[in-house]
């Protein structure tokens, strides 16, 4: 068996396609992504609750670095801008790149945000690509 690269999918903004993004990735990983581990950084609770929702399967917790930033997964409205959701979605990104400069993952794939939202939570970036060397 070879070792194979672990991949951090940020899971997003939680009101958004995010994570039905990951679960359908992680559904799909061994034919979208055979050379490479992915592991979900999100929220497991709203994972299971989109998992029952849309009927897609849930992973396995070795598949979810969880990150407790959703107080309450269940009251999350899906489509509805949250400063919740989008503190949520940086601390996803924020500890996937500590994770990375650790040398714990090798990558990090990003789900989609909400600027907004983002915004919203006082977060001074406007998106990823700003984060990103800006923390890395």
């Amino acid at each position: 068996m070879t070792n194979r690269p672990t991949l951090a999918i940020t899971m997003g903004d939680a009101a958004g396609v995010g994570p039905e993004v990951c679960l359908m990735l992680l559904r799909e990983a061994a034919v979208v992504i055979p050379s490479a581990q992915p592991v979900i950084f999100g929220d497991v609770h709203l994972l299971r609750r989109v998992a029952r929702q849309t009927g897609l399967p849930l992973p396995g917790e070795e598949a979810v670095h969880h990150i407790d930033s959703l107080p309450e997964a269940e009251e999350i409205v899906p489509g509805k801008v949250d400063a919740t959701c989008g503190q949520a979605s940086y601390d996803y990104l924020t500890r996937a790149i500590e994770a990375a400069l650790n040398g714990e993952i090798d990558a990090i794939v990003t789900a989609p945000i909400n600027k907004e939202a983002m915004r919203a939570a006082g977060i001074s970036y406007p998106g990823h690509t700003e984060v990103l060397p800006a923390l890395a």
